[in-house]
Formats: C-alpha cells, sequence, structure tokens
C-alpha cells in the first residue's frame, strides 16, 4: 500500500518497465480482470524465455567510417586494427574499413580521398615513422590534418611517448592510446565520449 490509499503495480511488457497506480479501493472483480488480460498480453508478445534472450541496447558508434592507422610497425598496426575491431563489433557498428600506412606521406593521398568525399574517419598516428621512409612526424601529421585539411574526424595518438601523446591532444587529436594500447572496453568508451563530443 503507497501513499494517499494507493497500491503501486510494476509490470514488465515487452522488456519495458510500465508502472501504473491503482486506488487500493477499486473492485476485486475489476483487479481479477486486469490481472488476466496482463497474463494473456505477456503470454502472446512477451514469453519468459524470449525476455530472458533479449540482449541489451548496444553502445552505438557510427556506421560507415574509415579507418587509417599510420604507424610504421607491422605489429602495431594489426594491433591497431584489431582493438577498433573489437569496438565496432562491440558496438554493433556496420561498414568500417581500415587501411594501413607505413609514414605519414603515404596516408596523405588516402586521407585527401576521404576528406572529399565527406567520410567520416578514425586516424590513428604514431610519432616517429623514418625506420619506413618517413619524413613527417606524427606531430607534424596533426597539424596538417587541424590547420590545412581541416580535418573532423576523431585523430588517435598511438605514440609511445606520453609528452607527445599531450602534445598531440594540444594540437587538436581526440584520444591518446600510448602502447601499449587500452583494453578493447576503455577503448570503446574513449571512442563513444570522442564521438559524442564530436556531435555536439
Amino acid at each position: 500500500m503507497g501513499r494517499n490509499g494507493f497500491t503501486r503495480f510494476v509490470f514488465g511488457i515487452s522488456g519495458q518497465l510500465v508502472r501504473a497506480d491503482r486506488r487500493a479501493s477499486a473492485a476485486r472483480a475489476d483487479n481479477l480482470a486486469r490481472r488476466q488480460d496482463y497474463v494473456e498480453l505477456v503470454a502472446v508478445a512477451s514469453p519468459p524465455a524470449a525476455l530472458k534472450a533479449a540482449p541489451a541496447d548496444p553502445k552505438s558508434l557510427p556506421d560507415n567510417v574509415a579507418v587509417v592507422v599510420v604507424d610504421d610497425s607491422a605489429l602495431n598496426r594489426k594491433c591497431a586494427v584489431r582493438s577498433l575491431q573489437r569496438c565496432q563489433a562491440a558496438s554493433g557498428a556496420n561498414d568500417w574499413e581500415y587501411s594501413q600506412f607505413e609514414t605519414f606521406e603515404a596516408a596523405q593521398p588516402f586521407l585527401l580521398k576521404m576528406h572529399e568525399a565527406d567520410k567520416l574517419v578514425v586516424v590513428c598516428v604514431d610519432e616517429n615513422m623514418d625506420s619506413r621512409g618517413g619524413v613527417m612526424t606524427g606531430t607534424m601529421g596533426v597539424k596538417w590534418l587541424v590547420e590545412e585539411l581541416g580535418f573532423s574526424g576523431i585523430i588517435v595518438s598511438t605514440s609511445g611517448d606520453p609528452d607527445v601523446g599531450r602534445r598531440h591532444i594540444e594540437l587538436g587529436a581526440a584520444l591518446n592510446w600510448g602502447k601499449p594500447l587500452p583494453r578493447h572496453s576503455r577503448a570503446l568508451d574513449d571512442l563513444l565520449a570522442a564521438f559524442a563530443l564530436r556531435a555536439c
């Protein structure tokens, strides 16, 4: 019995909570009829097995994202791609395309093409890529993306140097993951926050 002579019933219908207040003085026959209607409705629309099997709403990342990983290490690129693929799968996002480049110079034409196509892009960028002939550093790459390209996607610093990661953030990167990369649950939360901020 609630306050003011009300009795509170909480029923689950189609996976949602529906709350109804009925006066305690309502006729017994009316209450019984309503309960019978409810039982029949649940039996048809929401069988218990279906309710138990229903998954929680997935965390939502956008569809149709181009992922660009720029790192001179093939292993580091592979790890970054795998982490982002797990984030994509966990969020239920569709149609993510993954591209890898050993240097920022090699990535520039593709990034320019994506920008001209107004494609949503996530860029993971290392700092030093001279082992594969790269002249541009990740810092120079972030500057180019933000100041020259007018980049509106998500830049993720994957440098192993915390000071470099902070510098990337100051220049416009959204995230600083460093090395080793964060667990995919944290990476997913970071991406969700970055995309939410971008949408504001």
